[in-house]
């Protein structure tokens, strides 16, 4: 069953504050890993989603898409994608591969002087490298 907000989470935001701890997520309803709202971010972007895969036709996540009030219409295909892109990684045998492979398309794509490709960094993973760096606004 889908959960707007993982229970763990929630479990977390009931303890006592501190200074030194902070949690940031997703909180448009509509995240779920890291994995996939790099990829919901990045839907053009050949360094995130560099393997072809195809688009699930999961009959459980069709309904979620049907369901989801996604604005503009087109965060739909956004969604089904990413969403498809998870599972294909969960599929793996080796999850972790994934992000090293990712971690190093991103370096390259940083060597390059010309034609490099832009990424977009989901605001929630902005908002915790900023405060881990002092940024107390947050």
């Amino acid at each position: 069953m889908y959960r707007e907000k993982s229970g763990i989470i929630s479990t977390l935001e009931g303890m006592p504050k501190s200074d030194n701890i902070k949690i940031f997520y997703n909180k448009t309803g509509k995240g779920k890993t890291f994995e996939y709202d790099f990829a919901f971010d990045n839907v053009d972007c050949s360094l995130i989603v560099a393997e072809p895969f195809e688009l699930s036709d999961d009959e459980d996540l069709m309904q979620i898409l049907d369901k989801a009030n996604f604005e503009p219409a087109s965060e739909r295909n956004r969604a089904h994608i990413a969403s498809s892109y998870l599972i294909d990684i969960e599929k793996r045998e080796n999850k972790g591969e994934n992000a090293f492979d990712l971690e190093r398309r991103l370096r390259e794509n940083l060597r390059i002087v010309k034609d490099q490709k832009t990424i977009h960094i989901p605001k929630h993973i902005v908002d915790a490298i900023s405060w881990a760096w002092g940024d107390t606004r947050l």
